[in-house]
């Protein structure tokens, strides 16, 4: 590919791994530039096509093999229900898994399944005394939700067992919530009583839907765990009176379609995304986080997807063996299905949780 004469001419190369660098015969190189913040300028370094990915770094032959698999154009329309990736309580289908591509809007199963990750290692450091819990996706869609049913998460429930164990021990609350095509994440600390909203968006015309959405949440936390919080707390104790505010100072997202990944991001401690030094590349943060959420040993059928991907995509039509649903779906997500995500939480609905 050559561009005008007197500007630097780019090349596009075959590379050994069947990847693409884009390599520049002028002066230095120069791909992108931005004025933005937390962009990661993309100057002076060469870039390899992964798939649809564009990445700074070449990947082993084992990854690029799983990468083609998991984003097939062709396997996508023919067996976009498949399972690729699954624990005891959620899953991700490979249509969900596409919403990783670059550009796109992350599904909230993405963002389930990265809480369900965190919530395993969680435990796995003390069984007994989880400090922090990671809330899946749907139940804020649930809470904020047409019906706002929360019935199926009271406590006995198989999903305050699996997502709100411990009360006595827990510490903080993650909440991934959606808003008008957009994902942020209200942050709830229990010793200091407050509740954080983190936005890598910011928008002064959301910023009171965001308020109404949190209270109406911290209203369902109080209905679902209220009694056993005041044995705990106090008498006095409420979620609703913890004092609400913004998380200042967290790097803003440099383009409209990765808020999912900065909300799912916000989880870890410490969070690379909240770092004033963080440097966003966005298709490159994306197949890491695939590849994280299929490689990992948390993902029970992670050895038959390797071997199907190592085997040239193996035997497409077998994956019908990991279609069944996951032991949560059929009773605790069902009530987050046809929810009209741009409703505002109605003053009857929040009476109706206190």
């Amino acid at each position: 590919m050559e561009m005008s004469k007197g500007k630097q001419e780019l090349i596009l190369k075959d590379s050994k791994e069947g990847l693409v660098m884009i390599q520049s015969t002028a002066k230095g190189m120069h791909i992108q530039t931005s004025k933005e913040k937390n962009v990661n300028l993309k100057s002076t370094q060469p870039r390899f096509l992964a798939g649809p990915f564009s990445v700074p770094t070449p990947f082993t032959e084992d990854e690029k093999k799983l990468i083609l698999y998991l984003f097939d154009d062709k396997l996508a329309e023919m067996y976009g229900l498949d399972v690729v990736v699954r624990t005891e309580y959620s899953s991700i289908t490979r249509s969900s898994m596409r919403s990783l591509l670059p550009r796109a809007w992350i599904d909230g199963d993405i963002i389930t399944m990265y809480a369900e990750y965190k919530t395993i290692e969680e435990a796995q450091k003390d069984i007994t005394s989880p400090r922090c819990w990671f809330l899946p996706s749907y139940y804020s869609q649930v809470v904020l939700g047409d019906s706002g049913d929360l019935n199926p998460y009271r406590r006995a429930s198989r999903f305050q067992e699996r997502y709100m164990p411990q009360l006595e021990t827990c510490e903080k609350i993650y909440v991934p919530v959606h808003c008008e095509a957009h994902w942020y994440m209200l942050v709830i600390d229990i010793l200091r009583q407050t509740a954080d909203i983190w936005d890598s968006l910011e928008s002064l015309s959301q910023r009171e839907k965001m308020i109404n959405q949190s209270l109406t949440i911290l209203a369902s936390l109080d209905f679902l765990l209220l009694r056993e919080a005041r044995l705990r707390f106090g008498s006095n104790f409420n979620f609703l009176h913890f004092q609400l505010g913004r998380q200042t100072g967290l790097p803003q997202q440099p383009n409209d379609f990765d808020c999912g990944y900065y909300t799912l991001k916000y989880m870890d401690n410490p969070s690379i995304v909240a770092d004033q030094s963080y440097q966003h590349d966005s298709d490159y943060a994306r197949i890491l986080l695939a590849l994280y959420l299929a490689q990992s040993p948390l993902n029970d059928i992670r050895h038959k997807l390797m071997q199907d991907a190592s085997n040239g995509y193996g035997k497409c039509g077998a994956a019908d063996s990991q279609r069944a649903p996951c032991k949560q779906t059929s009773e605790l997500r069902k009530a987050a299905r046809n929810i009209n995500l741009n409703q505002t939480p109605s003053e009857a609905l929040l009476k109706t949780l206190l």
